[in-house]
């Protein structure tokens, strides 16, 4: 947020600069109006004090013209804005407007609340845009137009300069591109590296955006006491696990493309493998206070020896160890032992659905084998 507070102040700045059409000529008026304005931006980008709140956005955004309903009216001057969602919660774009031109900041948020964009203009022209990861790490910049060039600089998330590009008339003519350590690429590579960081933002979002719905989930039911037979508990433990796994599967996938994996990733991946450990906990818990009341002398059997095969396998150490893995990316590492504790997990609950009382089937992503009734020669031998 106070990158977006010290360049909206660049507004204020901007307005206080401009010229009236009758002290010039329209077209030297214009071009002295966005060199103004591009150096103002500069000062305000190098240190000024923050010259707008966020009580400040929320009323540009109180008055502003909603896209969502129709295209502002020809000549419109003021501010336009759009949202994520239908409750109008998430600002996605904030934009100021003068006699139907864009004229001063233009805002683009991320989901989460994270400034994307920031993109100032002055009569329609560009003065000047600051792009941000989603952790916001400069991602792009570009100045003004001057004499019909531009240069845009693209960044690797570790600070490194990723490309830069000389524009005229909106076509390349010159880049160049260097890897993140701060090698010089050839075009070819170039090109290819500029691909990878393209993909890889967008994969990354996928998984990301996953990974917080299935956290969401093991918090919500990590907080609730419900009324489930241990046998679904641990179905949905496995159902979790399986995510998690194939989630880190898929994170290796795009790390793959790039020598700089993303922070944000491994810590939200980390954070969901934490929650499946939480609620196989509070699972664990219960086998043995169920153990404990047990009436018969078969359930007695049946829920000692899968509380002592758990104890003995310890899937939770192969979880905790995936934590340790991630958290060292050694991402190939950690998928071998979440593959230990699923197997673990699933052994547990073909000892469980020996228990002849109703039995769920393991999500469908389960060996067969797993979900196939048990044999009653089984049964009986190991009654």
């Amino acid at each position: 947020m106070k990158k977006l507070v010290t360049l909206l102040g660049v507004l204020a700045l901007i307005s206080c600069g401009e010229k009236k059409s009758s002290d010039i000529a329209q077209s030297s008026e214009d071009a002295t109006s966005v060199e103004a304005a591009k150096e103002e931006v500069e000062a305000a980008s190098s240190g000024l004090e923050s010259l707008i709140s966020d009580a400040n956005v929320e009323q540009f955004a109180k008055d502003a013209f909603d896209m969502e309903t129709a295209s502002p009216p020809a000549g419109y001057t003021g501010w336009t804005k759009q949202y994520f969602d239908a409750a109008k919660n998430q600002l996605q774009l904030l934009s100021q407007m003068k006699n139907g031109e864009s004229d001063g900041p233009s805002l683009l948020w991320y989901e989460n609340g994270e400034i994307e964009d920031i993109t100032i203009y002055k009569s329609g022209q560009l003065v000047s845009r600051h792009g941000y990861y989603r952790t916001g790490e400069k991602k792009v910049t570009a100045s003004a137009d001057d004499a019909g060039s531009r240069e845009v600089v693209m960044w690797h998330k570790n600070g490194q300069k990723a490309a830069t590009v000389l524009m005229e008339n909106r076509q390349p003519v010159l880049m160049k591109c260097w890897n993140e350590q701060g090698e010089e690429l050839d075009q070819s590579e170039g090109i290819k590296m500029m691909e990878r960081l393209r993909n890889y933002e967008s994969d990354a979002e996928l998984i990301r955006r996953e990974v917080e719905a299935l956290t969401l989930k093991l918090e919500d039911d990590n907080e609730k006491n419900g009324a489930e037979s241990l046998r679904e508990k641990l179905v949905d433990i496995i159902s979790a696990q399986q995510s998690v796994s194939r989630l880190t599967e898929r994170w290796r996938e795009t790390t793959s493309r790039t020598d700089a994996p993303t922070k944000e990733l491994q810590l939200a991946i980390v954070r969901a493998q934490q929650g499946v450990i939480d609620k196989y906990g509070k699972f664990f818990r219960k086998l043995v206070e169920r153990r404990k009341s047990a009436t018969t002398a078969i359930e007695l059997a049946r829920l000692g020896r899968t509380e002592l095969a758990l104890l003995e396998s310890r899937p939770v150490r192969h979880m905790a160890m995936a934590i340790e893995t991630m958290t060292g990316v050694r991402i190939r590492l950690a998928l071998e032992v979440q593959e230990k504790a699923l197997r673990i997990l699933e052994a547990s609950f073909e000892i469980l659905r020996a228990l002849r009382i109703n039995v769920p089937l393991l999500p469908a992503s389960a060996p067969d084998s797993l979900n196939a009734p048990p044999s009653p020669l089984s049964g009986s031998a190991s009654q």
